[in-house]
């Protein structure tokens, strides 16, 4: 049966058609490469502060609740926004695009690069296209969507642009407090604009709470060293910033747990292998490969208390990262051998008149 829990709030999120991998300059048709999302980048230390933000701070994977380069395999939940898997996908007991907009089939909600094998579920609001072959049983598309065969994104370029933006992040300089104590992982920011923080994956690990405190107009980066990690068992306090402007960045990651969590914001994991057992994210979901029932839902307001043991299956709430990051191609102070991004607001979803971004997504 598909979780209740996927009936929270809608989303500024608007995906159609085919999509281009902004800002990468060419790409070509594809179905898909896990290997290439399993080789961590490194780059050298940046400044911190933006004077502009990135229209595609997750790059390619901006406009989506889950991205996953290589295979998944989920069961027993859902993804409330758009899913895209770039290896096989099995999906089971499984609903996608719940609070999109209705797009009355114009708009791919589901994107596999590989074979797609779907057992009992729904593609809400939108089509499901895969770029090998296509069992779907029990399946809905309840809004008049359909399912076809097609290649509609480059998942290799897509995994080399993710490796790069993620070590990139990693060479912010921090500017903020962290503090553990017993388990507890506080993070303090006083910056308006973009509060980083080094965190050490063994502090990760062993968390059974983690309190951010920042403004409310702030982006809050924390960059999580270490080839394994995760967040387990764990309860998630935010304190003025709100979900949709926080990002776990891990580079070095190989494997991550998430299990028994209510994570509040976004997880970029290039190279990760995946294991979200139980639980919800409230935000972005980003990885090399993925699998269990994890749900991901919509971004929480301010001062949200999320706590652990949550009785679904784990959940992929729909409420992606909007926060205002540096383009890998300028520093700190907005120079650099690139051109400079466009002046955006930050707060608003992909899609929004106010946002800006590279151009809108392609219609069929």
């Amino acid at each position: 049966m598909l979780r209740d829990q996927s009936r929270r709030r809608p989303a500024l999120l608007l995906l159609t058609g085919a999509v281009a991998l902004a800002p990468l300059t060419s790409v070509a048709a594809g179905t898909g490469n896990a290997d290439a999302a399993h080789k961590p980048h490194t780059a050298t230390t940046t400044a911190t502060t933006a004077t502009t933000c990135s229209t595609t701070p997750l790059g390619a994977a901006t406009p989506f609740n889950v991205f996953v380069t290589g295979d998944a395999s989920l069961q027993g939940s859902d993804s409330q926004g758009a899913l895209a898997v770039g290896g096989a996908a099995t999906l089971r007991d499984y609903s996608v695009g719940a609070t999109l907009p209705n797009s009355h089939g114009t708009r791919d909600v589901l994107i596999v690069g590989g074979n797609l094998t779907f057992t009992n579920g729904s593609v809400q609001n939108g089509n499901a296209v895969y770029g090998g072959s296509g069992t779907l049983t029990n399946v809905i598309f309840p809004q008049g969507g359909r399912a076809r065969q097609g290649s509609v994104l480059d998942f290799r370029a897509a995994a080399s642009q993710l490796g790069n933006l993620s070590a990139y992040y990693a060479t912010l300089t921090p500017n903020g407090t962290t503090s553990v104590q017993n388990g507890a992982l506080t993070l303090s920011g006083s910056s308006t604009t973009l509060n980083v923080f080094t965190v050490s994956g063994t502090a990760v690990a062993g968390a059974r709470s983690v309190t951010i405190n920042a403004p409310a107009s702030s982006t809050v980066l924390v960059n999580i060293d270490g080839t394994t990690g995760g967040f387990t068992n764990a309860s998630f306090t935010l304190n003025g910033v709100d979900a949709s402007h926080v990002l776990y960045n891990f580079p070095q990651a190989m494997t991550l747990t998430l299990q028994h969590v209510a994570i509040q914001g976004s997880i970029l994991a290039p190279s990760a292998a995946i294991d979200f057992t139980a639980g919800v994210i409230n935000g972005t979901l980003v990885g090399a490969s993925l699998s269990g029932g994890g749900q991901s839902n919509a971004g929480q307001a301010n001062a949200v208390q999320a706590n652990s043991g949550q009785a679904n299956s784990g959940q992929s709430n729909v409420g992606p990262f909007t926060g205002c990051l540096p383009t890998p191609t300028q520093s700190g102070n907005g120079s650099g051998s690139g051109p400079a991004p466009q002046q955006c607001k930050p707060g608003h979803g992909y899609g929004d008149t106010n946002h800006c971004h590279s151009g809108p997504p392609r219609q069929h």
